[in-house]
């Protein structure tokens, strides 16, 4: 009698390694969602910090106002924004431009300085991300030292 060479493994053993890939690959799409959610939040707080900075320093550099030729194109960023509508673009009186875009995972407020008052922006606060407060860079009242 001839011996039967069985090689290979049988399709049990197939469907249950094939059951097990996909129970790892369920649970780690709500991390991994997460984890993209968290980057593209710090990704926006950066955006809005360096707006911030070529606000106040626009501000230093014209005597505690903003310059007239110094521009933002959108005073603000709404959650769910795509394309061009979470695209801030920072114009100088130079003609020098840049231009910073938003995820749209949150909404971003942005105010310009005058005598009176430093220039402010506001991040939301982001449930997708985790963060439960809204950040605020340029809190307070201006004020002069005579």
């Amino acid at each position: 009698m001839k011996k039967l060479n069985k090689k290979g493994f049988t399709l049990a053993e197939l469907l249950i390694v094939v059951a097990i890939i996909a129970v790892l690959v369920a649970i780690s799409i709500p991390i991994f969602t997460a984890q993209l959610n968290k980057a593209k939040y710090a990704a926006d707080e950066a955006n809005a910090r360096s707006i911030y900075s070529e606000m106040v320093a626009d501000y230093l550099a014209n005597g505690g106002s903003q310059s007239s030729g110094f521009s933002l194109d959108k005073e603000s960023i709404a959650e769910n924004a795509t394309g061009d509508a979470a695209k801030v673009k920072v114009s100088y009186p130079n003609g020098s431009s840049n231009v910073y875009k938003f995820s749209g995972i949150v909404q971003v407020t942005f105010t310009l300085g005058d005598s009176s008052k430093y220039p402010k922006v506001v991040v939301s606060k982001c449930d997708k991300a985790g963060v439960s407060e809204s950040v605020t860079f340029g809190e307070g009242t201006a004020s002069t030292n005579n």
